[in-house]
């Protein structure tokens, strides 16, 4: 830590002193002068200082402007700092009340303000520095200034903010790497050249990413997950199958730059293709041969790319064609659309992609069930792994059902099994199943006479009958009397329409009840 605050310091140093000499007018010719090459690095603020005061027409106007940039030596500063910014960072955003405690800048004896934040997730975060009596600060004298970032790569970081006031000199460190100002090659300590290398060494990554591969030819998407930790780099082929060859074509292959760095790129099957790989977040590309046409008839690999992760966050590849043309059979060009796929998928180059919880761990929420005629209950798989659909059935459909989500209707007294099965893609990766014991059956009243009068109305009323499920019934004599009421209801209402006698079956929970209906 003492050999991260001296590079932090040694860092400022040099901020303060370009950021001095800029302000004074030095050129290149006046940087030969003896009296500033004899200057140190330390002493260089105060000279420069002394000089910028000198050469002002008005030496009481430079005296007066001394006392707002707070010189380094200072050390008892007129004024507090914190750091704001994200609310998921610091707990108080721009907006709110800045002066936190818990976000103050200590002044250490080397005059410099230093803020460590611990334990800090990954994550891209805004920041700024607050005085509690200018207000805002500029942070960075070439651009960042109110607009501060800081990107964390690994979970449990630690986060330092070291400022010098008076020159808005300022360092950022992750895990007391900086990461502003971008290391240059150095001059002075011997320390410096650590920091460099540190800076491009590999980042740390933890985490499952999911990597959303798409095109627009025929809207295929296509999602893959990578342990991130483990799966530094991966590679996605578009596999092309077209009705015609292809005569000449171009377009675009656009990636998340912030989440990964190209590391290759390809076209196998088309040895004349041109493409420009030095674009930031896209590869453009395009091909023509009017003699030797690509077939692509059988599928082929298109294009194949090798991309490494930055960050282990969700991101993109996605290919688009603003062109492709093919030849016909009577020899004229022609735009391919008919039968042009291309599938992506996405392969890694130091292994397999992450595979789905073991099979061990995928378990029902109920594995034996009792219920009455007419209750319901609602199966659910833990541990599902995400891409997986379930596909439900019944063993018995009279004694109990089971909708699409999973709902399970108890319908007569009897046995059923409920099969579950977690499927990927076309594949069964695992079957479950739950015992269902049905106790009885559902019940009307009356159970075997409904006497009516005529042009009058009765009324059959039914107890455990489930909702998912409907009446079904038939009357023997439509003469005599008919069902009015929904099929699907707890009551049925029949009306008597002619003086005598008939037989109403009615089937509940798929059980059937006989009643006889004598109309007066």
């Amino acid at each position: 830590m003492k050999t991260f605050k001296k590079s932090m310091a040694i860092i400022l140093s040099i901020l303060m002193l370009l950021s001095v000499m800029t302000v004074a007018g030095i050129s290149a010719s006046a940087a030969d002068e003896d009296n500033a090459t004899d200057t140190s690095v330390t002493e260089a603020t105060e000279v420069t200082e002394a000089t910028e005061a000198s050469s002002e027409t008005e030496p009481t106007e430079a005296s007066s402007e001394t006392e707002p940039t707070e010189p380094p030596t200072q050390m008892e500063p007129r004024s507090a700092y914190y750091v704001v910014g994200s609310v998921e960072l610091f707990g108080t955003s721009w907006g709110d009340t800045p002066h936190d405690p818990a976000n103050s800048m200590e002044l250490k004896d080397d005059g410099i303000y230093y803020l460590t934040l611990e334990n800090v997730a990954a994550g891209n975060y805004s920041f700024k520095v607050i005085d509690t009596i200018k207000g805002s600060i500029t942070w960075h004298p070439d651009g960042m200034g109110n607009d501060g970032k800081v990107s964390v790569t690994e979970d449990g970081s630690s986060v330092t903010f070291a400022y010098k006031p008076g020159e808005l000199a300022g360092v950022v460190a992750v895990n007391e790497v900086p990461t502003y100002p971008a290391p240059t090659t150095p001059t002075e300590p011997e320390s410096e050249p650590e920091q460099v290398e540190n800076t491009t060494a590999p980042i740390k990554l933890g985490g499952v990413a999911d990597v959303i591969f798409t095109s627009n030819v025929d809207k295929t998407t296509v999602t893959t997950k990578y342990d991130t930790s483990r799966d530094r780099t991966f590679t996605v082929k578009y596999d092309l199958r077209t009705a015609e060859k292809l005569l000449n074509g171009q377009g675009t292959l656009s990636y998340n730059r912030q989440q990964l760095k190209l590391v290759s790129f390809s076209m196998p099957n088309i040895p004349n293709a041109v493409f420009n790989t030095e674009l930031a977040d896209r590869v453009e590309f395009n091909f023509t041969d009017c003699q030797n046409l690509y077939d692509f008839t059988t599928t082929k690999t298109f294009i194949e790319a090798t991309f490494e992760f930055m960050t282990a966050s969700p991101t993109y590849v996605n290919l688009s064609f603003e062109e492709l043309n093919g030849t016909g059979k009577d020899g004229d060009v022609a735009y391919v659309t008919d039968g042009a796929v291309v599938t992506a998928f996405g392969l890694s180059t130091k292994a397999s992609a992450p595979t789905p919880a073991p099979t061990s761990a995928l378990k029902l929420n109920y594995t034996k069930v009792t219920k009455k005629a007419g209750q319901s209950f609602t199966l659910a798989v833990k541990n599902q792994p995400k891409g997986t659909k379930l596909s439900f059935s019944s063993s018995k459909k009279n004694v109990a059902v089971v909708s699409s989500n999973g709902k399970v209707s108890a319908l007569t007294k009897g046995n059923a099994t409920i099969s579950v099965k977690i499927k990927s893609g076309s594949k069964t990766v695992k079957t479950l199943t739950c015992k269902v014991t049905v106790s009885n059956n559902p019940k009307i009243k009356p159970a075997k006479t409904l006497t009516v009068k005529k042009g009058k109305t009765g009324t059959i009323k039914i107890t455990g009958k489930a909702k998912a499920v409907k009446n079904v019934y038939k009357v023997n004599n439509k003469k005599i009397a008919k069902v009015t009421s929904n099929t699907s209801a707890e009551k049925v209402k029949v009306k008597g329409l002619k003086v005598g006698s008939t037989t109403l079956t009615l089937k509940v929970n798929n059980k059937a009840f006989k009643v006889k209906v004598k109309v007066k």
